[in-house]
């Protein structure tokens, strides 16, 4: 048996990434076609990133916000309800500086440096504090809350921000307990200050659970107890108040997927607890789900500095600034080079061989990862850049920079025909007819790319099948969490959205103003308008030789 494998992948251009580093997409974005790909801001670098179930938000340094992604129910705050499949500003946020910011799976919160919280999305349970159940395609306040927001943290239908002092106030659905106010049930419309006696220092909401870590280094769980997410064996009901999870190491920070846990210690051990269905966990075959904490083992060779946690997958940066992945592949959202087959133990993502992870998110059907080329390598990503605008532009967003290189040939499996003659020339047809396929296939992905036309939101799958169980049919009890009420309409051209690049830049945020009021301006994104042909041509001159190969054996 021998592999055929005559391609290479195109070499780095760290020319075109600022020192600052890029945001990396993966999976069900809906940017770039939901192609790996890549965008930054320039002169204004990226600080912070939160995902949703399909849509996105970044902060960056001087306190813009852009967004993209689903938006079904205004939780982009664009003041529409369309998909946006470039990174959008956030005009209505103009006179503020965003700090930080969380998205749930269809909601989105934002506090700022006044010591302001905003929200908006969908409020079916009350998730935005805002003092009704309904949907805001805008940012809107959130009053009760005076203290200094150091984290905010957002979960299916429910919402938290912790303070500077140590206090959590929460608010939105309590159906599970996640709250932690075991005096009602019901959702809480307005923001409540959580009962609890000790300082906490970090949060993490999961569809229906919540994790706090104490200023003493203890963890504690509260909300929804299936799958053993709480950590806590003895629990088969729902906990409606925080309860101490025993672990005997000390714990920094925690970390809450769809229905699994993960504990980061503080000399950087990874404990994992809750579901594994899909190998979130990172803790082999052979565990379906762990109710107690457990070390995740193949991760003891590293220290790790930071976690994300999606609805049923797992992300690791290391402290030397590699990035690990487990659990449901689909869409592509563990950033793997080879498929998007679940992973039950975390691996290594060796696109990034060459550049320092600094932050992932990680959300129901994507991941993103704020990465930068490491200066004293020259070993990098596999990237195709291209910019169509001039470099003297200030303040804008350089190109959606697809990583959309040409794929390796498949190792195709050559048996030995016994020197039979017939075999042998019906093996090469065969093959003949295979790869002349796929040059056809190739070919109009490249003509469909030149075209620079985004299909509807109505021809990607259904939205309902990309849905776990879990969310797409809450338990009984349960409100429904999502419901799909409305239609979702995409932008005939994605060149309509986009305005001149040639108007100057006025201030900082000036190009989140265009002085007619509209909520939504990706005047600053630039869209490369087609993909290298040259790797087109360079793919269909492969694929000859590797056929003029095989003729010869």
């Amino acid at each position: 048996m021998l592999p055929i494998d005559c391609f290479k992948m195109a070499e780095n251009n760290y020319d075109v990434l600022p020192e600052t580093g890029a945001v990396f997409t993966f999976g069900r974005s809906r940017f770039a076609d939901n192609i790996p790909s890549h965008f930054y801001i320039r002169n204004d670098p990226i600080l912070e990133v939160a995902c949703g179930d399909e849509h996105t938000a970044v902060i960056c340094q001087k306190g813009r916000v852009f967004v993209f992604g689903n938006n079904d129910y205004g939780q982009l705050g664009l003041g529409h309800k369309n998909v946006t499949v470039k990174p959008s500003c956030v005009k209505s946020l103009k006179p503020e500086k965003a700090t930080h910011v969380a998205c749930g799976r269809a909601h989105t919160l934002l506090s700022t440096d006044s010591g302001k919280i905003f929200s908006w999305g969908n409020n079916s349970d009350g998730q935005l504090g805002v003092g009704d159940v309904a949907d805001r395609s805008a940012p809107t306040r959130v009053l009760g809350i005076r203290d200094e927001i150091i984290q905010l943290s957002a979960g299916c239908i429910s919402s938290a921000a912790l303070t500077a002092c140590g206090h959590v106030y929460v608010w939105g659905s309590n159906s599970g307990g996640q709250l932690g106010l075991p005096e009602t049930n019901d959702s809480v419309l307005s923001p409540v200050l959580m009962p609890f006696d000790q300082q906490i220092v970090h949060i993490s909401f999961g569809y229906y659970h919540t994790a706090f870590v104490t200023a003493s280094s203890t963890l504690y769980t509260c909300g929804e107890s299936e799958s053993g997410k709480l950590g806590l064996p003895d629990s088969l009901t729902n906990i409606t108040s925080p309860q101490k999870v025993t672990l005997g190491i000390p714990i920094k920070s925690v970390f809450c997927g769809g229905n699994h846990t993960v504990a980061l210690a503080a000399g950087g051990e990874v404990f994992a607890f809750g579901n594994n269905f899909n190998g979130q966990l990172g803790l082999g075959v052979d565990v379906p789900q762990s109710v107690l904490p457990t070390r995740v083992t193949s991760l003891e060779g590293c220290v790790i500095r930071d976690v994300a946690c999606g609805e049923s997958h797992t992300a690791f940066i290391t402290d030397a600034g590699s990035l690990y992945t487990c659990g449901e592949g689909r869409h592509g959202k563990l950033c793997s080079e080879q498929d998007n087959d679940n992973q039950l133990i975390p691996f290594k993502v060796t696109k990034f061989k060459g550049y320092t992870v600094q932050k992932v998110a990680c959300g129901g059907c994507h991941a993103m990862v704020l990465a930068s080329a490491r200066q004293d390598d020259e070993n990098g990503l596999d990237l195709i850049s291209h910019s169509l605008e001039s470099e003297s532009e200030e303040n804008s967003v350089w190109p959606i920079n697809n990583w959309n290189t040409l794929p390796p040939l498949q190792h195709i499996p050559v048996q030995s025909p016994n020197n039979n003659t017939e075999s042998i020339r019906s093996f090469q047809e065969d093959l003949s007819s295979r790869v002349d396929e796929m040059v056809i296939e190739r070919d109009l992905e490249v003509k469909s790319a030149l075209s620079g036309r985004k299909e509807s939101s109505g021809a990607d799958d259904d939205i309902d099948d990309e849905m776990s169980a879990k969310s797409a049919k809450p338990k009984n009890g349960k409100k429904e969490v999502i419901s799909k009420s409305m239609g979702v309409t995409e932008n005939s051209d994605v060149n309509d959205e986009i305005k001149s690049t040639d108007d100057k830049s006025e201030g900082d945020r000036s190009n989140c103003d265009d002085g007619g009021g509209n909520q939504e301006d990706n005047s600053d994104v630039k869209m490369e308008s087609e993909e290298n042909k040259g790797d087109a041509l360079q793919f269909q001159v492969t694929l000859k030789v590797v056929l003029q190969a095989i003729g010869t054996w």
